[in-house]
This record gives structure tokens, C-alpha cells and sequence, in this order.
């Protein structure tokens, strides 16, 4: 008979940030228990608050089939004596299985008989499984930062403080970490009964609903966007895009109810990042804005309550927020009184990391850097040194200490304050960018040019202290500095070369280390996440391959390459010449001449050899001027000029002649032919 059945676990308030993957490996683990155990199930259903985690299963089986297995055991000529009497193999089968060797059966026949066994394994009953099944998924499921509470062994996120396992309308009986299983569950702590009976599974939404809880937090995040967005066009004002903030606020409420409230408009004085981050970092309110994207003094949050008191807790909430935005003010106060040279030398007592000094140290060496970078960026050398020296300048700052967010964007402030120019102010607004996946890029030649040598030294100075990631372990952001890095070469179109730049940051460390080799794993690296990059682009893997086959040269020249090989795959004549190059590179693998080779033309002695040598002198000479310009699009169509020639050589010529000189020639003459239609990449990967 299929049933539905529910598992809840009450807990104290969990972890917002934690809830949604904790919730995420209970039920897959719940489903794989199930389905290893064969109580198959139609469908599921997840539900989760800040009290509790729960699933639903539909139609699920309720008992098992019982089974019989066979198990195969020795053969009979090794099981038995001539006379008849069991040897040790067979005494020792038999007791393996918990069978007399009377009970055993035969299967098989002639040479290949051999003795079995049969067992029956008796149907389950999901009644019966369901706690120790619940009970191993408890244990297994990994927390960011568990807990030990009582005299528990569990490790959990929070203590567990009820349990709840029905099938259909049946309770489960048992125990899981003495705890006994019940059909009881909780309602809001301020606005439901405290405990509420479940009569059956499938009405489990229902009933917490009636007590001020909505356990489906789809549909709580949906009511939340709906009530703010009720709000701001009733107010006239729109919240400020936060898509973290509300799936951290959806796992913070059960009853939601969106309220608005004020705040005095002196502390609109301030940098809107500072009252911005004071409110979400702290409140998690939702700052607003009018319809000119001025922030207003008025801000929307979420209750989790009714609406009865809502004058109440509008009041309270506007209380706790004064003093947050007083100490911020005070905090930018103190900050913009003083002098940016005072906290820049304060960077020489700020370790950045041990081996590597101070956080001045970084400065000096990432302005070493730009003040070289800067030719090819096309910037200023006297701003992107500024930016260099002032990037990290906010760093010692009150505001940064208690609002760790704004690193970054107050450096920029403070230099505006000071009186920078606009050109440093702007760059210096961009010094971490691209932060994260699609985060802005720095939008002028010195941002971009202060961001990258930032993060280019960042991962030579690990990699010099040879603290590379490994796995999925990534404790110094080196995979997302390396992403940036290829999207500021890429996007920014900057052709650098990539190698010599990061010896030039190398260079700036007095660690002692074996620079080819640590530069070349810093190389492999950044490369690896340009093929991330490309792939995201949705490039064709064989281009990919093609175009990097060694790791040298420029990034943005690479990429220029691939859409190069890109594009040319779309012509019909790509087709031939790649098919060419294949069967010159499979004529080349026979090759057993191990001098290097010279072709002469004069000792051409077919019309086809003699007009493939011929034609390939005239399409080399145009090629390569190709090449020289970086008309990468225009080199490939180029090369499709020596397919009939090519076709014709291996039509009517003879490469491996009995002549030895000759055969030399026509492999030395495939050699060059086959160099040339690889310069950007062996064009024999390409799906041709």
C-alpha cells in the first residue's frame, strides 16, 4: 500500500545562512535512504523555518517485497571427498551462510555445479525503519558549525528539541538521540499553540499555517516580495535590489509581515553605502530610494509577527536603528578628520600575511607593478600609482572594522574627501573589482589596470609560499583573483603578456623560491580559468584545445583566436583543410628520420609536389603577414587556398618514395606545411 509520510525535526533557531543546505542534504539523504532500503516513493515535498526541517514523502511504499537470494558458493568437487564427506570448503560455505551443508542446495551442472545457498529476506515495514533511517541521515548531514547540547552525541547546527515521523496517521514509534518520536509538532512561538497534534501527514502544511507558520519557504519568499513591493507603491519608493538579503530574511521569519519605518534625515549626510550597510548588514532592513535613486530616510523590514502591533514594533524597530546609524556616524566622522597619510602609514602594523609583511608592503609592491603594467593598459602612471598606494588605505579605518562590506568603497571616499582628482577617486572605487561572477569591471584604464597587478600579487605571493589551492579548498580566493584577472584581460581588451607580467611580480618578493617553476604553475592556473571562461562563452571544446596547446602569450590575444576559429568553422571550406592537416599529421607519425629535414624544390619531380610547394610559398608569405597584424580570421580562410593542392599531392604522389632524398623532401615539405596550418593551434582537434 503506498502512504505519505512525514519527518520533521524541531530545533532551536537555526542558522539562516545555514538553513537552505542543511534543509537540501537532510532530504537528499532522506531519498537515498529510502530508496536503497526500496521504499520508493512518487514524489517529495521540502519545507523548512527557522524552528524546524521537514519532508514529505508521496506514495511511498509501505512494506518491502520479500526476497529470496541465492548466494553461489564453491564447487562440488572442491565441497565434497570422493567418498561423499564435506571437506573444510564445504563446512566452511556452509557455516558462512548460517546453513547446515545438508541445506544447501546445488546449482549448475557437470564440472560446473557448485553448492548455494538460498535466503529469504523478510518484507520491511517503513513504520518500523523509519527512525533509524531518519536517525543515520541526522548523523550524516554536514554542518558549517555543529554543536553538542546535553549529554547528546549528535553534532547539529542547533539542539534538536522534537521530532515528528507519520505515516498516513500512524506515529512511528521509537527514539532518536532520546528523543521519542511523536505526532506533535509547534506552532509560532508568539502567535501559535505550542504544540499541535498532526493527524496525518499530508495535513502537516495546513495545521502549521493555522498556527502562524508557513513551513513552504517558497511561498514565504514570494509573500515577502509581494509585501515590500506592496509597500514601496503605496509609499512611493522603491527598495534597493538585495536578492541575499532576502533569501537570508526568508530563512529569519515564519509568519512574515513587511512594515515601514523612519529615521532622522541628518544621517542622510552620510556616504549611502554606510547607511546602506548599517541597515542590511546589521538590521537586515531593506533600504529605499525615490524614483531619481536618491535613498529617502525610511526603510522596510520584515516582522515576524502579526500586524496587531504593528505601531509597536514599528517604534522598536526605529529605536534599535538610531543608535546603529549614531555609531556609524561617528565612526565616518572620526575617519574623514583624519589624514589619508596617517592611515596609509598605519598599514606598516597591519600584517597581510606571514612571509609576505605588512599590508604597506602589498601597496609598495602592487604600485612597483602598475608603474610597469601601466604602459600596456594605456593609463596614467601617476594615478595608477596613487591608486596603488591608496587602494587599501580604508583598511585601518572605524567604518571598515565595523562594516567589513565597505572595503573597498570608503578608500574611495576618503580620497574624494581629501580632495583627489576625479580620475583616482573612480579607480580607486574599483581596486577589488571584479569581485565576484559577473561583478562590474572597472570601468577606466587605471582601475583596470590597479585591479589587476592587486590581484596578480595576491596569487604570486601565495603561490610563492607555495600554499596553492588544492581541491575545493580555496582559503585565499585564488580561483576568483585568476577569474578576474582573465576578465580584465578579455573584457577590458587588454593584450599583455601574461608570463612576462607575472615575473614581474615575482620579482617583488624576497621569498626564496624557484621562479620558472612557480611562475609556470601561476601560469597553468590563470590558464585554467580561461578555459572556464571560454567554456561559460560556450565556445567548442576543440577550439579550446586548439588554441591552447602551450600556455604563453597574451589572454586577449588567445581569445581573439578562439573567436577567430570560432567563426571559421561556420565556412564550408573549413571542413577541407582541417581534414588536410589530420592526414599531413598522420603521414608525419611514420616518419623515421630523425635529421632535420630541408625542402629543396628542386628536387620536386611530380607536377602536383611542385604545385603544392608553389602555392604553399605564395599562401605562407600572405599568412604570415596575417599573423603579424592579428588578422586571425583572415590567416584561417587563407589557409583553405592549399586544399585542392593538398588533396592533389595525396592523390598522385608518393610520399615515402623509394627514393630517400626525394621521400626526405616531400616530408620535410608536409613538416613546413603543417607548422604553418598550426600557428595558432593544431587545427586537427577542430570538429572539422
Amino acid at each position: 500500500m503506498k502512504k505519505a509520510i512525514l519527518f520533521e525535526i524541531g530545533t532551536e533557531e537555526l542558522p539562516a545562512t545555514q538553513i537552505k543546505n542543511i534543509t537540501k542534504s537532510l532530504y537528499e539523504s532522506l531519498s537515498q535512504k529510502l530508496e536503497q532500503n526500496e521504499f520508493y516513493f512518487e514524489s517529495k515535498k521540502v519545507f523548512s523555518t527557522p524552528r524546524r526541517l521537514a519532508v514529505i514523502f508521496y506514495n511511498i511504499k509501505d512494506t518491502t517485497t520479500e526476497k529470496e537470494l541465492v548466494k553461489k558458493g564453491p564447487k562440488l568437487s572442491d565441497s565434497f571427498k570422493s567418498s561423499g564427506q564435506p571437506t573444510n570448503v564445504g563446512n566452511g560455505f556452509a557455516k558462512s551462510v548460517n546453513q547446515h551443508i545438508e541445506e544447501l542446495i546445488t546449482i549448475g551442472s557437470g564440472p560446473d555445479a557448485r553448492l548455494a545457498a538460498k535466503t529469504k529476506i523478510k518484507s520491511a515495514v517503513l513504520k518500523e525503519q523509519a527512525p533509524s533511517i531518519l536517525e543515520s541521515c541526522l548523523s550524516q548531514i554536514q554542518n558549517a558549525k555543529g554543536m553538542f547540547w546535553g549529554a547528546g552525541t549528535l553534532k547539529f547546527a542547533r539542539p534538536i528539541r522534537w521530532v515528528t515521523i507519520i505515516i498516513d496517521d500512524e506515529v512511528a514509534d521509537g527514539h532518536i538521540f532520546n528523543l521519542k518520536i511523536s505526532n506533535y509538532s509547534r506552532g509560532h512561538r508568539v502567535l501559535g499553540q505550542n504544540k499541535i497534534k498532526i493527524p496525518s501527514a499530508v495535513q502537516y502544511p495546513e495545521l502549521l499555517e493555522k498556527n502562524k507558520v508557513i513551513v513552504d519557504r517558497d511561498r514565504r519568499k514570494k509573500i515577502i516580495i509581494e509585501q515590500i513591493q506592496e509597500i514601496a507603491k503605496t509609499e512611493m519608493c522603491r527598495p534597493l535590489k538585495a536578492e541575499p538579503l532576502i533569501e537570508e530574511v526568508v530563512d529569519l521569519v515564519e509568519w512574515p509581515k513587511a512594515m515601514i519605518g523612519t529615521f532622522d534625515t541628518k544621517f542622510l549626510k552620510m556616504p549611502k553605502e554606510i547607511i546602506v550597510a548599517t541597515m542590511q548588514d546589521h538590521q537586515r532592513y531593506f533600504p529605499v530610494e525615490n524614483e531619481n535613486g536618491k535613498l529617502i530616510n525610511k526603510f522596510i523590514f520584515i516582522a515576524n509577527n502579526s500586524t496587531k502591533n504593528k505601531k509597536l514594533i514599528v517604534e522598536g524597530n526605529e529605536k534599535v536603528l538610531r543608535p546603529r546609524l549614531e555609531d556609524a556616524n561617528f565612526f565616518y566622522e572620526e575617519d574623514s578628520q583624519t589624514p589619508i597619510e596617517s592611515r596609509v602609514s598605519a598599514l606598516k602594523l597591519t600584517t597581510y600575511y606571514k612571509n609576505l609583511g605588512s599590508v604597506y608592503d602589498k601597496a609598495i609592491r602592487v604600485k612597483k607593478c602598475v608603474e610597469i603594467f601601466c604602459v600596456d593598459f594605456k593609463a596614467s602612471k601617476e594615478i595608477t600609482s596613487e591608486v596603488a598606494m591608496l587602494g587599501y588605505n580604508d583598511l585601518p579605518s572605524r567604518v571598515v572594522n565595523e562594516f567589513p562590506s565597505l572595503q573597498g568603497k570608503m578608500s574611495a571616499h576618503f580620497a574624494e574627501i581629501h580632495n583627489y582628482q576625479q580620475m583616482t577617486v573612480k579607480a580607486i572605487s574599483t581596486f577589488y573589482h571584479p569581485r565576484f561572477h559577473d561583478d562590474n569591471l572597472p570601468q577606466s584604464p587605471e582601475g583596470l589596470c590597479a585591479a589587476y597587478a592587486e590581484k596578480l600579487d595576491t596569487i604570486a605571493g601565495i603561490f610563492a609560499l607555495g600554499k596553492k589551492p588544492t581541491g575545493d579548498k580555496d582559503p585565499f580566493g585564488l580561483r576568483r583573483a585568476s577569474a578576474g584577472i582573465v576578465r580584465i584581460l578579455v573584457e577590458g581588451k587588454i593584450d599583455v603578456s601574461l608570463s612576462r607580467n607575472i615575473t614581474i611580480a615575482l620579482s617583488n618578493f624576497e621569498t626564496e623560491l624557484n621562479h620558472n617553476q612557480t611562475k609556470d604553475q601561476i601560469i597553468r592556473f590563470i590558464f585554467d580559468r580561461f578555459k572556464s571562461y571560454l567554456l561559460e562563452k560556450n565556445m567548442d571544446i576543440g577550439v579550446i584545445k586548439c588554441i591552447l596547446n602551450n600556455d604563453s602569450g597574451s589572454i586577449f590575444d588567445k581569445f581573439k583566436q578562439a573567436l577567430a576559429i570560432q567563426e571559421f568553422l561556420k565556412l564550408n571550406s573549413s571542413i577541407s583543410i582541417i581534414n588536410g592537416q589530420k592526414r599531413i599529421k598522420n603521414i608525419l607519425k611514420k616518419n623515421t628520420y630523425k635529421e632535420d629535414l630541408h625542402f629543396n624544390q628542386a628536387l620536386c619531380s611530380e607536377g602536383a609536389e611542385l604545385e603544392l610547394s608553389e602555392n604553399f610559398n605564395e599562401t605562407q608569405k600572405i599568412g604570415t603577414l596575417y599573423l603579424k597584424n592579428k588578422k586571425y580570421l583572415e590567416y584561417l580562410c587563407n589557409l583553405t587556398k592549399l586544399t585542392q593542392s593538398i588533396d592533389r599531392f595525396f592523390l598522385e604522389v608518393m610520399v615515402f618514395d623509394n627514393n630517400e632524398e626525394t621521400a626526405k623532401n616531400r616530408i620535410s615539405l608536409l613538416n613546413s606545411i603543417s607548422k604553418h596550418l598550426c600557428l595558432l593551434g593544431d587545427i586537427s582537434e577542430l570538429n572539422g
